[in-house]
């Protein structure tokens, strides 16, 4: 059984996004040990889907590791909104699409080092208006039909870890 029993946390930085942490823990057999945490905001990610089938997907570049990245729209939740609420505005800046979101589960990315959770939403698109990405953001929106961005997810082409997570709880749904 896994000890939960923190002796001692030392704060190393905290960021605007996230803050990290030592905490020394006392392991199973009783031995003290440093575990290094990286405190992160909660964030969702949403697949949005219209009635033809058609996924709409963003291509963004991803310093941390030098490349363009396809993925499912998706962001940090802001103080005080709920999962629902941060999918839907996620989805209307970065893609411009406004209808409903259905909670298809959520997950942690990391676990061995990041508190991080992601919470994952399936969209039905109903319409579109304007785009209203942060100031930060440079995205390019991709259309794929679904067999194929499913595909994309099985086969490595999508290498973003949210949205093939999303791609395999998206495919019970549909």
């Amino acid at each position: 059984m896994a000890s939960r029993q923190v002796l001692e946390t030392s704060r190393k930085y905290d960021g605007k996004i996230l803050s990290v942490r030592v905490d020394t823990v006392i392991l199973e057999d009783g031995a003290p040990a440093p575990r290094e945490v990286v405190e992160h905001k909660p964030a969702v990610c949403v697949l949005p889907v219209d009635r033809k089938g058609n996924v709409y997907l963003v291509r963004q570049y991803r310093h941390a590791v030098g490349e363009y990245l396809l993925e499912a729209p998706a962001g940090l939740m802001e103080e005080g909104e709920t999962p629902e609420e941060a999918a839907l505005r996620e989805l209307r800046e970065e893609t411009g699409a406004c209808g409903s979101v259905t909670f298809v589960g959520d997950y942690f990315p990391t676990p061995g080092y990041c508190e991080e959770l992601i919470h994952l939403f399936l969209a039905d698109v109903e319409s579109f208006g304007e785009t209203d990405p942060d100031e930060d953001e440079f995205l390019q929106t991709e259309v794929l039909d679904f067999a194929e961005f499913y595909q994309m997810a099985r086969d490595g082409r999508i290498r973003d870890g949210k949205t093939v997570a999303l791609a395999l709880r998206a495919d019970r749904n549909h």
